[in-house]
């Protein structure tokens, strides 16, 4: 009878401590997807020796592979795993794919998480904002260039190479 009433005291104070969980967290804003397009999700995307998983939110990987951005729902619930944490893959082949496991690991401790189960692969098509600005400082530069030249020479150019919007004239 003694350990009954010590249980229910401590839940009773793990629940007022907040233990219980709560409701659904709005979903986290992920900078490298803003701006972009979603595709057609993909149950495999091939391995690049350059990049890597990452936790991205609380169940989302994020994968960048050249200019596309994958996003990855986890198909299991993941307890505990932070962004903070090591993504541990464990891929069948040379892809990442849909049903493959991968496992957090405390970056600090070394202490092996949870290992959770990859969902669909959704492209995130379009440029990445680094890309962004750097076509943004581009064309400032051009446009500081051209504006510094003749207006004879500054048609020819901009004819040439087509840079009012139109095909290049030869």
């Amino acid at each position: 009878m003694r350990n009954i009433s010590k249980f229910l005291f401590a839940a009773a104070v793990c629940l007022a401590a907040g233990c219980a969980p709560g409701p659904e967290a709005a979903p986290a804003v992920i900078p490298e997807l803003a701006g972009r397009t979603p595709g057609v999700p993909q149950d495999c995307v091939n391995m690049n020796s350059t990049a890597s998983l990452r936790i991205a939110a609380r169940g989302t990987i994020i994968y960048t592979s050249g200019s596309t951005v994958w996003l990855n729902r986890l198909a299991t619930q993941c307890p505990g795993m932070t962004s903070f944490d090591i993504l541990v893959t464990h891929p069948t082949g040379s892809q990442y794919c849909r049903g493959d496991i991968v496992q957090a690991v405390d970056p600090v401790s070394k202490i092996p998480g949870p290992s959770c189960v990859l969902g669909d692969f959704v492209p995130g098509e379009g440029p990445l904002p680094d890309e962004l600005v750097e076509d943004h400082l581009r064309s400032q530069t051009l446009a500081t260039a051209l504006r510094s030249l003749p207006d004879r020479h500054r048609s020819v150019i901009v004819l040439r190479y087509g840079l009012d919007d139109a095909d290049p004239k030869t």
